[in-house]
């Protein structure tokens, strides 16, 4: 199953080296819960690479620079003990919900999942695959609106969770257009950076 609609985003060497210092940053907050056996703080440590690829390139695309995720970084890097909340694009409602693919499976078998804790009315979830760590390949899926999420699934695997198949998502390029027009009209309206505005978008 191919996705037509996914977006590849590149990354270049001298950011892959910021993005692993702030990986590094990140294990700070939530190592205390798993530190207890090697594996587990080497899987702690590929799951912040993995985090940081995907909130990377989300702000990157979207934006259209990385301006935000490193002003993003910068103060969950000061408060690391303190969750962003989930508000991973700064400014917008948006939620990135990245994964490493493993195995052979192919980026149309994978699914947007939200735990019913992690949902907020009026929100957007953002589905990132990483293909590879080294060198960094990463897709952007597709999104959905928090009223697009079906009933959560009943059973299976993912019994509790809201999934969506990555074919079922609306076009990364339309979300594109809503973020960068509404950084635009903020900039017109109030000469002020997107993050420090209200968040209030038209999707």
């Amino acid at each position: 199953m191919m996705v037509e609609q996914a977006v590849r985003v590149s990354i270049p060497d001298r950011d892959m080296d910021l993005i692993r210092r702030n990986a590094r940053e990140a294990e700070i907050g939530g190592a205390s819960h798993i530190r207890r056996h090697d594996d587990r703080q080497e899987t702690l440590a590929q799951d912040q690479l993995v985090g940081q690829i995907c909130h990377y390139a989300a702000i990157k695309f979207l934006a259209g620079s990385i301006e935000g995720y490193i002003a993003a970084r910068e103060v969950a890097n000061e408060n690391k003990y303190k969750g962003d909340g989930g508000r991973d694009v700064p400014g917008f409602p948006i939620d990135i919900k990245g994964s490493l693919i493993r195995g052979e499976r192919a980026l149309g078998d994978h699914r947007l999942l939200v735990r019913p804790r992690e949902r907020r009315d009026g929100w957007i979830y953002v589905m990132a695959l990483v293909e590879s760590l080294d060198p960094p390949v990463i897709w952007l899926m597709g999104w959905a609106k928090d009223s697009d999420l079906p009933e959560a699934d009943a059973d299976g695997r993912f019994q509790g969770a809201h999934s969506l198949w990555a074919d079922e998502l609306r076009p990364m390029v339309q979300l594109q257009k809503a973020v960068q027009r509404t950084i635009q009209n903020r900039s017109n309206e109030n000469g002020e950076e997107s993050g420090n505005v209200p968040t209030t978008v038209k999707w």
